[in-house]
């Protein structure tokens, strides 16, 4: 239909609680849709300082023509909540007949404000091939071999704002930072943001069918800048400036199965230039199902192994409660699990390895 959709949902809106929704899709065409979204959730919450709102705006569109398909938007996200930093005396929660609002928290005046806002695209054409192909011009998934190239493109900014006030005299709110003040010995205005640009080409190949044993092979290459901010003394001298890491990165997968009986698949990325160099992602799962009872009996395995460079923020964080600047190595994981279900008798087993190594941990004053 080329009518707008909406979608429309009020809740009553109470002492504590608020919840609104509204969405509007159209199709302006067979091939083109619009959407637009925006919720919001609102809470007091049960003590005090604890009033929370969730805000989400989105705008996005689709195009699926014959072989082209793409989809872009925009979405816009805020929570905005008031700290309390939890029960001055947690003998309080079990007390049930106290009113949340009476029992003593350890922060009077703090809040975090943290926003998101992203501008995406995704966009694939689709080439049939005439390998193993009865219909020459069929796009049918069955219909033998097809290549999809495509694009996704990704402009994505966080920032977290943290703001309290704690008088030399309160003695709660500052042995709740261990009196860890760096900056301001009374207020924290605290500020951090990263901004993500990010763009891959890929392909995908469609060898034979999408139930064949090699039903999918993707491979890509992608580019990504990562940007950095948060407070340093020599921002009272020359501003306010972010730090940028540049990434060069291939990633990969194939999957397949054979009828219902074996599925498998296994994806890889792997980073050859920038901050995160010699990193990598290398994953697998596969399944077996045999059928001695109509729901089947599943043996499921998975593998896993890993290096990750810590982002910046876990090395090196400067604000007024909490500092470090510490120089981090990769860290390893690897996992091995194993799960067998029999959903009939409602009966599964799990097992799982992991050996990691130079995980990064925090104390308390972290």
């Amino acid at each position: 239909t080329e009518l707008a959709y909406w979608g429309t949902l009020f809740a009553p809106k109470a002492m504590e609680e608020s919840n609104l929704k509204l969405m509007s899709t159209q199709n302006f065409s067979p091939e083109f849709n619009l959407t637009l979204l925006y919720t919001r959730l609102g809470s007091r919450g049960m003590l005090k300082n604890e009033n929370t709102s969730h805000r989400n705006t989105a705008i996005y569109g689709n195009y699926m023509g014959k072989r082209y398909l793409v989809n872009a938007g925009t979405i816009r996200q805020t929570i905005d909540r008031t700290e309390n930093g939890g029960l001055r005396d947690s003998f309080w929660i079990r007390d049930t007949l106290i009113d949340p609002q009476a029992i003593e928290v350890n922060l009077a005046k703090a809040a975090n404000i943290l926003k998101r806002r992203t501008y995406f695209i995704d966009q694939t054409l689709a080439i049939p091939l005439n390998f193993l192909r009865k219909d020459r011009d069929s796009l049918e998934l069955g219909g033998g071999t097809m290549a999809h190239i495509g694009h996704y493109g990704e402009y994505t900014t966080y920032t977290k704002e943290y703001t309290d006030e704690i008088g030399i005299n309160d003695e709660w709110g500052r042995n709740f930072y261990f009196n860890k003040f760096n900056i301001n010995a009374l207020t924290s205005d605290d500020e951090m943001e990263v901004r993500n640009l990010n763009n891959r080409f890929f392909i995908k190949l469609q060898p034979f069918a999408p139930d064949a044993v090699v039903s999918k092979i993707n491979a890509g290459i992608g580019y990504q800048i990562l940007s950095h901010y948060s407070f340093d003394p020599s921002d009272y001298l020359y501003g306010k400036k972010f730090q940028s890491e540049h990434n060069l990165y291939l990633y990969g997968g194939v999957s397949g199965m054979f009828k219902k009986y074996f599925q498998w698949d296994a994806d890889a990325d792997y980073y050859y230039a920038g901050y995160r160099m010699f990193d990598f992602d290398l994953k697998g799962n596969i399944r077996f199902s045999v059928y001695p009872i109509e729901e089947g009996i599943h043996l499921t395995g998975s593998f896993s192994t890993g290096l990750k460079t810590p982002h910046p923020f876990v090395g090196k964080v400067n604000m007024n409660h909490h500092q470090w600047n510490e120089k981090l190595s990769q860290t390893s994981e690897t996992k091995v699990e194993g799960k067998l279900e029999i959903p009939h008798w409602q009966m599964e087993a799990q097992f799982g390895y992991a050996l990691v190594k130079d995980l990064v941990y925090y104390d308390e004053l972290s």
